[in-house]
This record gives structure tokens, C-alpha cells and sequence, in this order.
């Protein structure tokens, strides 16, 4: 990593794995099958440094503290090295290799502490906030994004007229997270 005093040096042993040219232009599955077990156990060490410092919500805010400082700033590529290693963990949870199978590191798009109260939501749409997060490690117009949404699409098809029908009844000044609702239904509009 370029700058000094980086917040989680134990990173660095692991980012040529998880850049922007290697996970948004290789199919998801061919690039967890060019991963060899050498490769994978560095993944799976850092993956579960990570979860023992509990450091999953420092990573991704540090992520976002980033997100706008100038593009020549060294902390920017930092940052962004940071998102894609989320982004891996998450290819590699889809793919069921454990350790990341178990879903322990996910990138939150949240602050920890922030309003985040989706308890207006059914049990069974929950999954829709995992998503939302998902999302938000994918850039937008990208092939990845739009295979997202579609599975994102399929998985809510059966229960969209509920769902349309909950999101009709919600007041957006009582709900912080309608926005982020409405914004995934747009792009799935668009792609589906």
C-alpha cells in the first residue's frame, strides 16, 4: 500500500488479489477457480484477522472516508484496495468457499452506529438489506451490478406485488432507509 501508517497494514500481504482490473473484468466463477490453495490461505488469514479485531465496520468506514478525497490522493487507492477485498470476500462467499462461506466479513455500507432500523420490513424481505450493501461494493453500469439486480430481480419476483404493496404504505419521513429502498427498485426496473 503507498502511504505509511496505514490503518490495517495486515492488508497489503493480500491486494493483488482483489483489484478493480481482476474482479470487474473476470467471470465471478473463473476467478475463484485460478485462486490456489496458497493463494486462498493468505485470503482466509486475513479474512480471519479481520474478523477477530472485529475490524469489518472500521474497514468499510475507513472505505467511505476515502470516498472523497482527490483521485491523486495515495489514501484514495487505500481506500478503494479496501472496497475490492470486500468485494473478493464476497465473490468467494457466493462461491461457498469456506472460510468466507460463512459470511463472517461483508462490507457495511453503514455506519455502525447509524440509524439503521428496517424493522418496518417483513422478516422475509430482510435479505433485501444484504443486498443493498452488496450493491454498494459493485460499480454502477457494470456487468457485475447488472448480475446483481438480476438475481436480486429473481429472488424477489414471487413476493414483488407484497412488497410493492408494503412500499406503498411507508411514509419516507418515518422511514431513513425508504430512499435506499426505492433507488434498488429503480435499477431493478431497469435491468429486469
Amino acid at each position: 500500500m503507498p502511504t505509511d501508517n496505514h490503518p490495517f497494514p495486515y492488508l497489503e500481504s493480500i491486494l493483488q488479489y482483489a483489484t478493480r482490473e481482476v474482479l470487474f473484468e473476470e467471470a465471478h466463477d473463473e476467478l475463484v477457480e485460478s485462486f490456489n490453495p496458497n493463494d486462498l490461505s493468505k485470503l482466509a488469514r486475513v479474512h480471519e484477522m479481520i474478523v477477530a479485531a472485529k475490524s469489518e465496520h472500521a474497514v468499510s468506514s475507513w472505505y467511505r472516508s476515502t470516498e472523497k478525497l482527490p483521485s491523486n490522493d495515495p489514501r484514495k487507492k487505500d481506500g478503494n484496495d479496501a472496497l475490492y477485498l470486500m468485494y473478493l470476500f464476497e465473490i468467494l462467499h457466493d462461491a461457498g468457499v469456506p472460510p468466507f462461506s460463512e459470511r463472517l466479513v461483508k462490507y457495511q455500507q453503514f455506519e455502525e452506529n447509524s440509524i439503521t432500523d428496517w424493522s418496518f420490513l417483513p422478516a422475509k424481505f430482510r435479505w433485501i438489506v444484504d443486498a443493498i450493501n452488496e450493491l454498494a461494493l459493485i460499480p454502477a453500469n457494470s456487468k457485475a451490478q447488472t448480475q446483481k439486480l438480476k438475481q436480486v430481480g429473481d429472488q424477489l419476483l414471487p413476493d414483488v406485488h407484497e412488497f410493492y404493496s408494503i412500499m406503498a404504505k411507508l411514509d419516507s419521513s418515518m422511514y431513513t432507509k425508504l430512499d435506499e429502498l426505492e433507488s434498488l427498485l429503480r435499477r431493478l426496473e431497469d435491468v429486469c
